[in-house]
């Protein structure tokens, strides 16, 4: 059982590192992308008001050009 949960950690670390290099970040991830608490997110994506988010079976991820242009949307012209 300990080989197949090191197994799947050590799976979850390459997709991750796969996923960024892809310019998609999982929802911790792009969290810290945006300067926000991933619970945040998570709240912000369950009220329709966060970035545009995919789901790929029970995984969300955001694309980085996603979170950068909803950032930008914040943007205030002083």
């Amino acid at each position: 059982m300990a080989v197949r949960s090191t197994n799947s950690t050590a799976q979850a670390r390459r997709l991750s590192a796969n996923e960024i290099e892809r310019g998609f970040f999982e929802t911790a991830a792009a969290a810290a992308f945006v300067d926000l608490s991933a619970s945040y997110l998570r709240l912000l994506r369950a009220r329709g008001e966060g970035p545009p988010h995919y789901r790929l079976g029970r995984r969300v991820v955001y694309k980085r050009g996603d979170l950068t242009a909803w950032v930008e949307g914040f943007r205030v012209a002083s």
